[in-house]
C-alpha cells in the first residue's frame, strides 16, 4: 500500500472512537461516517477494498473490550460493514477479470526440462537447515501460500502423491473451505514428516499470518528470488511458485484431458467451484 493511501487511512482514531460509544446505535453512526469518509477518501474500489482490509486487520490486531457492547458482536458488526456493497464487489469482480484477460497476454513460456532442475531445487530445499529455505520447498511442492505453510496449513496423508489440505487462508468470506484434497510435487508422506520440523521451528507464528508477514515477507521474496530465477530469466516470486506447481501439475498430473486450466487450477488451489476468475490469475505459465 503506498504512502498516499496510508497517510488517509486513521484506523487507530475510529478504533478509539468506536469503544467510546455508548451503545450500538452510536456504533453504527460511526460506522456510517467512516465507511462515508473512506468511499469519498479514496478514487478507486481496489483502493477502498484495502483500506477496509486495514481496518479490519487493526482490529484483529488489537484486544475489543467495550464496557457496553458486547465484545464479539461489536467486532461482527466492524467486521459487517468495513465491506465493499454488493455494486463496489460486482465493479472490482469486473476490473480484477479484466486486468486477467490484459495479464493472459504476458505468459511465461518455460522449456519441459525446467521443470527437473526446478524439483530438484525445490527437494534440496527441504533438507536445508533454514527456516525459510524450508517453508520455500514445502510451498513449492504443494503449491500452498507462504504463509499457509508457515502458520496455518495441516497436512494428512491420503497416498504417495495426494494430501488432504486443511488451513487455507484467503477463504474472501466464504463458509465452505473446509479440507481438500491436493496432488503433490514429492513423496507425500515425506512432506507431512517436513511440515511437522517445520513447526518446531518458530511456534509463536503459528496461526500468525500477519505476524509472519511482517518478519518474514522480505526475506523469504529475496531467497525464492535466488533460488530459482535462473531458471526462468525473469524475476520469480512465491506466488510464481503457486502458479508453477498449478501448471506443473496441470501438464503431468491432470488426469482429465476435457477439464480447462482455470477450472483445474480452481480445484487444486482451493478457490470456490465458480471463482474461475482467481484461478485464472495464477495462469501465469506455459510449459512447452
Amino acid at each position: 500500500m503506498n504512502h498516499l493511501i496510508m497517510s488517509l487511512l486513521r484506523p487507530q482514531e475510529f478504533y478509539n472512537k468506536a469503544l467510546q460509544c455508548t451503545n450500538e446505535e452510536a456504533l453504527r453512526d460511526v460506522l456510517q461516517k467512516e465507511v462515508a469518509y473512506l468511499n469519498n477518501a479514496y478514487t478507486t474500489v481496489n483502493s477502498v477494498k484495502n483500506a477496509f482490509t486495514a481496518y479490519r486487520n487493526y482490529f484483529k490486531d488489537h484486544e475489543v473490550s467495550h464496557p457496553n457492547i458486547d465484545d464479539t458482536e461489536l467486532e461482527k458488526l466492524v467486521f459487517s460493514k468495513l465491506r465493499l456493497t454488493n455494486d463496489q464487489m460486482l465493479e472490482f469482480k469486473k476490473r480484477k477479470s479484466a486486468q486477467v484477460i490484459d495479464d493472459m497476454g504476458d505468459l511465461r513460456m518455460v522449456r519441459e526440462e525446467v521443470i527437473d532442475s526446478y524439483l530438484e531445487k525445490a527437494v534440496s530445499l527441504l533438507r536445508a537447515n533454514s527456516y525459510l529455505d524450508l517453508i520455500i520447498g514445502l510451498a513449492a511442492l504443494t503449491g500452498r501460500r507462504t504463509a499457509e505453510i508457515a502458520t496455518s496449513a495441516e497436512f494428512t496423508f491420503l497416498d504417495a502423491s495426494t494430501l488432504l489440505f486443511n488451513g487455507q487462508l484467503k477463504v474472501k468470506g466464504k463458509l465452505d473451505v473446509g479440507p481438500y484434497e491436493i496432488p503433490t510435487l514429492y513423496d507425500a508422506p515425506d512432506l507431512v514428516d517436513h511440515l511437522a520440523i517445520l513447526r518446531k521451528f518458530r511456534p509463536q507464528l503459528v496461526s500468525q499470518p500477519k505476524k509472519f508477514h511482517d518478519c518474514c515477507s522480505k526475506d523469504l521474496n529475496l531467497r525464492t528470488k535466488k533460488h530459482f530465477s535462473n531458471m526462468f530469466d525473469c524475476k520469480f516470486t512465491p506466488k510464481d511458485m503457486r502458479a508453477f506447481y498449478a501448471e506443473i501439475c496441470f501438464k503431468v498430473i491432470n488426469y482429465k484431458p476435457n477439464i480447462s486450466r482455470p477450472l483445474y487450477y480452481a480445484r487444486i488451489l482451493g478457490h470456490g467451484k465458480d471463482d474461475v476468475t482467481t484461478a485464472q490469475s495464477y495462469d501465469d505459465f506455459r510449459i512447452t
